[in-house]
């Protein structure tokens, strides 16, 4: 199976991706908002428009050519002229399925109720919008809705209900205490997100200080967070996924359980999509570190019941596409059936497509490395080194220095299956020369560079599997380290040695050890 790693058609930027990927129902709006059609096209604007959307221009150049405009100002302009009034249709167009637009459509409403002084269509439309908000978990809005029902007190002649003005007060205190624990919550998870986006786990000194610091800080949050449910999943997710970066696997696997009593009401679910997401990312994660297959299994059929709540916002439906795709094909492995491997491949040229479009590259990287791996586990070494060079190619932009070693050694086994001596030979001395230069080498690369970089001289000596014996007794003491462990969670280097050893494929070794201990 060959792999096709061409890069797929992004969608176009700027105002031509704008126009020709409006619905049909957009393109109505916008066409009576303005007041034009095919048949009465009255300015420039209008012109521009139409060529766009009839796809006779797709560039600055087409469209300048097509509106016999020289200036480059006046095209600037108009450009931007159409671009703001084609976003003001966009987005009055999505109002009605689009939490935050109905929120600021809400809070217009009530403004404009107070301004004619007409209280009680005021009350009416707070009623029905700050009941809205309070379900999505939405604290800030709720605070913005609370104050408005403040002003509408203190513009009302007729105080009469005391108790109504006090409540108001006690909820406004209440609800600024819910909103800065939701704040300190989002500041956290983008921290980790930013941890996670430099390395997953091995985290350097620096790092591994911010998340101690983010520990202490979530331990103080604990309580607070346990008044509201929105609060509480959002807590777990961030704390879920901080004892899973401090590699405290059995306390995330605590987290996890209390987030998926939590996930069973489908109201909840439904309004924190990027919780869910991350919950159920690492739970994944946290379940194959514990190497729990069934678990993992269990995890990802309970999660994607909530998919059904992404199938029609483009962005999380493609997220958690990516990683149900990632999270099969990992337990596929676990359990080594590759049949399921290989009929998982068959989806991988829409995975990497979907991910590249969808997902932040250090994200879709992970995905490449396990299609890489999958294809190597198959022997297909050809679509696995395509695969390869595409994750180098992506991390030249963010250099995330764990896939950076993994890409560096991987590369080398490959080479090694494909009894590719001299590129092996040359790769190795280039990626040893590499890393000390960066004066990071750290202890398990420096091993697999070392084991590499003599392997020549064994091949010509014939002493190939001695020293492969020895090399394995130097990887014992990583399989029990508590931290140097976790490179296998990468790929199982010991498994793969152990095959050559044995002299036969990595996928039959690993099939002749699955019979001998299920699931491991």
């Amino acid at each position: 199976m060959k792999a096709s790693l061409k890069t797929p058609r992004v969608k176009q930027q700027d105002i031509y991706g704008l126009v020709s990927g409006m619905s049909r129902l957009e393109h109505n709006f916008y066409c009576n908002s303005v007041s034009i059609s095919d048949a009465t096209i009255h300015n420039l604007q209008d012109q521009l428009y139409w060529a766009i959307r009839q796809k006779k221009a797709c560039s600055d150049y087409d469209a300048k050519q097509i509106l016999g405009i020289k200036n480059a100002a006046q095209f600037s302009t108009l450009k931007r002229k159409l671009s703001t009034e084609i976003l003001d249709a966009l987005a009055f167009c999505r109002r009605a399925t689009t939490a935050k637009i109905q929120h600021h459509f809400g809070i217009m409403k009530l403004e404009v109720l107070l301004e004619e002084r007409n209280f009680t269509m005021a009350r009416n439309v707070y009623k029905v919008h700050f009941a809205k908000v309070l379900a999505l978990g939405a604290y800030a809005w709720c605070l913005q809705l609370l104050r408005l029902r403040k002003r509408l007190h203190q513009l009302e002649l007729n105080l009469k209900d005391r108790q109504d003005v006090e409540k108001t007060d006690a909820d406004i205190e209440l609800f600024t205490e819910y909103a800065i624990t939701d704040q300190a919550l989002e500041k956290y998870a983008i921290t980790l997100q930013d941890i996670r986006a430099q390395r997953a786990l091995l985290m350097l000194p620096k790092q591994k200080a911010e998340a101690e610091k983010i520990h202490s800080a979530l331990l103080m949050l604990d309580a607070k967070s346990k008044k509201t449910e929105h609060l509480r999943l959002r807590y777990l997710n961030v704390a879920a996924d901080l004892a899973y970066l401090l590699q405290d696997f059995d306390d995330c696997h605590r987290m996890l359980e209390e987030a998926v009593i939590l996930a069973a009401d489908d109201a909840l679910a439904m309004v924190n999509p990027d919780a869910i997401l991350t919950l159920a990312n690492t739970s994944f994660y946290n379940a194959f570190a514990r190497e729990d297959i069934d678990l993992a299994q269990q995890r990802l059929d309970f999660w994607g019941t909530k998919a059904k709540y992404y199938a029609t916002h483009p962005f999380f439906n493609a997220i958690w596409k990516v990683i149900a795709f990632n999270t099969a094909l990992k337990i596929a492995h676990k359990r080594t059936d590759y049949s399921q491997v290989a009929s998982l491949l068959q989806q991988q040229n829409d995975i990497i497509k979907t991910a590249k479009e969808w997902i932040p590259i250090e994200r879709s990287m992970t995905i490449l490395a396990s299609i890489s791996i999958s294809h190597f586990v198959l022997a297909d070494y050809g679509s696995a080194e395509r695969v390869l060079l595409d994750i180098i190619e992506l991390n030249r932009k963010i250099q995330r220095e764990d896939i950076l070693y993994f890409t560096l050694i991987f590369q080398l086994l490959i080479y090694f299956e494909q009894r590719a001596w001299y590129r092996l030979d040359t790769a190795t001395e280039a990626a040893y020369h590499f890393l000390y230069s960066r004066k990071k080498m750290r202890i398990f690369e420096k091993e697999l560079m070392s084991f590499f970089n003599q392997l020549p001289g064994h091949r010509a000596k014939g002493t190939l599997q001695t020293f492969i014996a020895n090399f394995l007794m130097k990887l014992e003491q990583f399989k029990n380290d508590p931290v140097q462990r976790l490179y296998f969670l990468y790929f199982n280097y010991y498994d793969w040695l152990q095959s050559k050893l044995h002299g036969m494929a990595y996928r039959q070794y690993r099939e002749q050890l699955s019979r001998q201990t299920p699931h491991q």
